[in-house]
């Protein structure tokens, strides 16, 4: 690699690192998202285990109390408040149809 495309490269990460993803941030903390995901765990002590679509990793969030009979293999929406780092910012909402709304 060219010193002048390293230099490019130097100087695109740290406009993203210190100007683009600190305003990205900040833009998306009062934001509501939300995404699907497939129940891998069924309810259990206030949280039920899930993993997105091609994803390994499972994931324990809690749920509205409508989802508690969830099963397992079930497609459900989780909706994140703010910018969704804290597992607590993550909720098991409500099935794609919204059968249990």
């Amino acid at each position: 690699m060219s010193d002048t495309v390293k230099t490019l490269e130097t100087a695109a990460k740290r406009l993203w690192n210190y100007f683009f993803a600190p305003r990205v941030r900040e833009t998306q903390k009062a934001m509501l998202r939300y995404y699907r995901a497939r129940v891998t765990t069924a309810a259990s002590g206030g949280v039920m285990g899930v993993k997105r679509p091609f994803d390994d990793t499972e994931q324990f969030f809690p749920y509205v109390s409508s989802m508690a009979a969830a099963p397992v293999g079930s497609q459900v929406v989780i909706v994140v408040f703010g910018e969704g780092r804290n597992a607590k910012n993550h909720m098991i909402f409500m099935y794609p149809d919204g059968r249990n709304l």
